[in-house]
C-alpha cells in the first residue's frame, strides 16, 4: 500500500482518568486559649507553611510531615520528631539542618522562628510546643468548610478545624476509542482491565489540553505529571473521574502517514521490495486516526508498506 508524509497538525480526543483521595478532617493538637484570628475559608488553599489560627495571638502554622508533634521538644531532645520539626523547619527557611538530635545552635533559628509566629521570647524560649503546629496530611489541602470562629474556645483536641475537599491524586491517559463507550463515576470507577486496555501515551512533541490549560505529562507520558494535578482539580469538578482532553501534534516532514493495518507490534512496517521481497523498518508511532497512524521512519514517499502482514516470522529488531 502507498504511503503519504504528514506535516500538519492533529487534535486528538483523549480522556483522562482521574484518582481522588480524601482527608475527612483537618484536626486540633492538644492546645489551650481563645481564637483570636482565622486565616482560611472554605474554598481556600491550605500549604504546608501556612497559618491556619491564631490562639490568644499566637499563630498555629499547618505542617506537611511525616507524623503529628506529640510532645514538648526542648535542645538535645532526640528522635523521629525531631527529624519531623527540623524538616518541617528546614523547608520554612529556617536555617537548620534536617537531624534526630536538636542541638543549641539550631535552637537559636527555632526561637527566632517562634518568635515570628508570636510566641513571646523575652525570656527565652524554654520548649517548642507542639500545639504551635497543625497537621497537614500532604504539602496542600483544599478546604471544604472551616469550623472554627474568631472569640471561640480553642477546638479541643482531636475536633475537626476544618473538613477538606477531595483532592486530585493522579490521571491517566486513556483512548477513547478503546473505552468502547465505558463511562465512570464515583459509585461505577473502571476496572484495571478496562484501564490497560484503554491506556495511551502522549506523543513526543505534543500538547495535552484541557479546556484551555496545557497540562504537563509524566517521563512514561502516560499521566499528567504531578505538577499539573492542582490544575486539572481547577478544571473539574469535585469526585468527577472522567474529563474530555485533547492531544495537539505538530508533525514535521520526517513523519509519513500510513495504514494500522501495517504497523507490527508497534514497533516497525514492513517495506514492499521490487521482487516481491520485504524487509522490515522500524517506525516510532506518533499517532492513529481512524485506520491511519502517523509515524516518523526511515521510509521515503516512493515506499509501500504491506497491510496486514504475516507477522509468524517477522522481527522488528
Amino acid at each position: 500500500m502507498p504511503i503519504e508524509a504528514d506535516s500538519g497538525e492533529h487534535r486528538s480526543p483523549v480522556e483522562l482518568y482521574l484518582s481522588w483521595e480524601s482527608d475527612d478532617a483537618l484536626v486540633a493538637p492538644t492546645w489551650s486559649g481563645t481564637v483570636t484570628d482565622v486565616y482560611v475559608a472554605a474554598g481556600s488553599t491550605l500549604t504546608s507553611g501556612d497559618p491556619v489560627l491564631a490562639l490568644d495571638g499566637t499563630r498555629r502554622v499547618a505542617a506537611a510531615v511525616a507524623s503529628p508533634l506529640f510532645r514538648p521538644i526542648l535542645p538535645d531532645t532526640r528522635g523521629q520528631d525531631v527529624v519531623n520539626l527540623t524538616t518541617f523547619l528546614a523547608k520554612q527557611g529556617v536555617n537548620i539542618s534536617p537531624s534526630d538530635r536538636l542541638t543549641w545552635s539550631s535552637w537559636r533559628e527555632i526561637t527566632a522562628w517562634a518568635q515570628g509566629i508570636g510566641v513571646d521570647v523575652s525570656d527565652g524560649l524554654s520548649e517548642f510546643d507542639p500545639g504551635w503546629l497543625v497537621y497537614l496530611p500532604r504539602e496542600s489541602v483544599r478546604l471544604a468548610k472551616v469550623d472554627v470562629s474568631v472569640g471561640a474556645p480553642a477546638p479541643s483536641a482531636g475536633a475537626a478545624l476544618a473538613t477538606l475537599a477531595s483532592t486530585v491524586v493522579g490521571a491517566r491517559i486513556l483512548d477513547p476509542q478503546r473505552l468502547d463507550g465505558a463511562k465512570a463515576d464515583k459509585d461505577s470507577p473502571l476496572d484495571e482491565v478496562q484501564l490497560e486496555a484503554a491506556a495511551t501515551r502522549a506523543p513526543a512533541g505534543s500538547r495535552l489540553l484541557l479546556g484551555a490549560s496545557e497540562l504537563q505529562v509524566d517521563d512514561a507520558r502516560q499521566g499528567i505529571a504531578a505538577q499539573s494535578l492542582p490544575e486539572v482539580e481547577r478544571l473539574v469538578l469535585a469526585d468527577t473521574l472522567m474529563a474530555s482532553a485533547v492531544l495537539e501534534t505538530t508533525n514535521d516532514n520526517l513523519s509519513m502517514t500510513v495504514p494500522v493495518s501495517a504497523i507490527i507490534d508497534g514497533k516497525c512496517v514492513l517495506r514492499e521490495g521490487k521482487t516481491g521481497s520485504a524487509e522490515s523498518v522500524p517506525i516510532t508511532l506518533v499517532q492513529t486516526e481512524g485506520g491511519l497512524a502517523i509515524v516518523r521512519t526511515e521510509l521515503s514517499i516512493d515506499d509501500r508498506v504491506l497491510a496486514n502482514p504475516d507477522i509468524r516470522e517477522v522481527s522488528c529488531s
